[in-house]
C-alpha cells in the first residue's frame, strides 16, 4: 500500500502541454522540496515464516520498489518506506482480542509492543523536510524484535510442535 502526504500548496502540477508529473513548488531561499512518499508493509521481507513464499516475496517487492522510484523519481519525490513490526491497533473492541502479556514485552528489546503512533512519528518524520536528505530508505520499526533470536524458553516463549 503506497500513501502520498502533500501539504496544500506544496506541489503544482504541470501545465497540460508538459507531463502529468506533480513538481515541487520552489521555495523562497532558491530550494525545492519533492513530494514525500512513505510505502507502508510489514517487516515480513526480512525473514519469513513456513508457507508464507508469496506474502514474504511481495513485501520485499515493496521494499525493492521504494528503492526503484527514489531513483525514477529523483528530484519529484523523496521515496521511503516503513516495515512495522508487532504494533496492537484497534483489534481491542474485538470480542476474540487476546491483549499483549509480558512474555510478548519481553520479545522486543524495547520491553513493549508498538503503537500506532509509533508508526505515525516515523512517517511525519520522514515526511517532514528538515529529513529530505532520507531517500530510498527503508525503516524497520519493531522495538528491535528482528534484532533479537527468541528460541524455545527464552522470554516466556515456548515451542509448541504441531
Amino acid at each position: 500500500m503506497m500513501f502520498v502526504f502533500l501539504r496544500p500548496g506544496f506541489c503544482r502540477k504541470l501545465p497540460s502541454d508538459s507531463t502529468s508529473r506533480w513538481t515541487p513548488l520552489p521555495l523562497a531561499n532558491g530550494w525545492s522540496l519533492p513530494t514525500p512518499v512513505v510505502d507502508l508493509h510489514h517487516q515480513v521481507n526480512n525473514h519469513a515464516r513456513h508457507t508464507t513464499e508469496s506474502y514474504t516475496a511481495a513485501k520485499g517487492g515493496i521494499t525493492a520498489l521504494t528503492h526503484a522510484l527514489a531513483v525514477s523519481l529523483s528530484g519529484t519525490a523523496r521515496v521511503n518506506s516503513i516495515a512495522p513490526g508487532w504494533i496492537e491497533t484497534g483489534t481491542h473492541q474485538e470480542t476474540a482480542f487476546v491483549p499483549s502479556n509480558e512474555s510478548d514485552y519481553l520479545q522486543h528489546p524495547s520491553q513493549r509492543v508498538g503503537a500506532p503512533d509509533d508508526i505515525a512519528c516515523a512517517v511525519a518524520f520522514l515526511c517532514d523536510e528538515r529529513n529530505s536528505f532520507i531517500n530510498g530508505e527503508n525503516i524497520t520499526i519493531d522495538g528491535g524484535m528482528s534484532k533479537l533470536m527468541v528460541y524455545h524458553n527464552d522470554c516466556g516463549w515456548e515451542y509448541k510442535a504441531r
